[in-house]
C-alpha cells in the first residue's frame, strides 16, 4: 500500500478507484490522535492500513484528513 501522509482526497480516491478498494474518509481536528500540526490542512494525516502494507492483504482503506477550520466529524464514502 502507497503512503498517502501529506497528499490530497484526489489521490487517496484515484489510488483506490485504481487498486478496487473500499476507501472512507474522515475529517480531523487538533483533539483527533491522528492529528499532525506538519500537515497541511485539506491533506491527509494518517492512514489505516499503513503503508507498505501487503496489497494483498488489504480490501479497504481509511483515510483521516486535517480539517484546521472545523471541529465536526465528516464521514465520505
Amino acid at each position: 500500500l502507497d503512503n498517502f501522509i501529506g497528499k490530497t482526497y484526489q489521490q487517496a480516491s484515484a489510488y483506490c478507484n485504481n487498486k478496487g478498494l473500499t476507501c472512507s474518509y474522515e475529517s480531523i481536528d487538533e483533539s483527533s490522535e491522528y492529528y499532525n500540526e506538519e500537515i497541511a490542512s485539506g491533506l491527509i494525516a494518517y492512514q489505516d492500513p499503513h503503508s507498505n502494507t501487503l496489497m494483498k492483504d488489504v480490501t479497504s482503506v481509511k483515510f483521516y484528513i486535517i480539517n484546521k477550520f472545523s471541529t465536526s466529524h465528516i464521514f465520505i464514502h
